[in-house]
């Protein structure tokens, strides 16, 4: 039987067939009680580098936890797509895929299948507003400035934010970065912020724009052995 592409996925049947590859997995927390867990989120990619958002609830999780491996290649069939809509999706699909209890979900290997489903945005593209701010972009660069970690903690919550070159980190984020700037390493280190938020922030007179981590989806590579950090350098 065929795989159906991403881009063809519609609301009018539950019966499409997916090959796909994980490249984020997440645990969204419960809109009410920010205490418990409420959804798992995925982001799929087919072989034609194509994207979409998964969620599993809470209560069907436990049928797929040992499926559903950031990295790992499944396919997937018999799920509902739903409208998706808001502000900082992480895809740019009309839809996205709700499991329910009929999904199912199988083993398999494709090394066709994109590794990590970047899809970089150019800075300056960015910075000239040519790039919707509705969608997390994907982001390459070189980190030419970090500031020290700043405790932003309130409440007796616990957070911290750290600075960049045109971009800034919040939270478990922030302490990724500040671990790396301990380890001393020499070096202007390769940065890749997936699935990264733009920022506007609104003066009187001014807009600028910022990068900086969503609450969830955003994944940070830094200096990673990976081709895209490695031909980077090369240029």
């Amino acid at each position: 039987m065929a795989f159906t592409m991403i881009k063809d996925i519609t609301p009018l049947k539950e019966s499409w067939r997916l090959k796909v590859r994980i490249v984020r997995f997440w645990e969204q927390l419960d809109f009410k009680d920010h205490t418990v867990i409420g959804t798992h989120e995925l982001i799929l990619v087919d072989e034609k580098g194509s994207k979409i958002q998964a969620t599993i609830n809470k209560h069907l999780f436990d049928n797929y936890k040992n499926l559903v491996k950031e990295g790992a290649t499944r396919i997937i069939s018999n799920f509902l797509v739903k409208k998706t809509g808001g502000q900082h999706r992480a895809t740019s699909h009309d839809y996205k895929i709700v499991f329910f209890y009929k999904t199912n979900v199988r083993e398999c290997e494709n090394v066709q299948l994109s590794l990590h489903g970047f899809d970089f945005v150019p800075f300056d593209k960015m910075l000239k507003k040519e790039v919707n701010d509705v969608f997390l972009v994907d982001v390459i660069g070189e980190c030419t400035a970090m500031s020290d970690k700043i405790d932003t903690s309130t409440n007796g919550t616990p957070n911290y934010k750290q600075k960049y070159n045109k971009w800034y980190c919040m939270g478990k984020y922030a302490e990724q970065m500040s671990e790396y700037k301990k380890e001393g390493i020499q070096g202007r280190p390769i940065i890749i912020l997936q699935f990264a938020k733009i920022k506007i922030w609104r003066g009187n007179t001014i807009h600028i724009k910022l990068l900086c981590n969503s609450l969830f989806a955003t994944k940070i590579f830094i200096n990673e052995d990976i081709s895209e950090v490695n031909d980077y350098k090369e240029r």
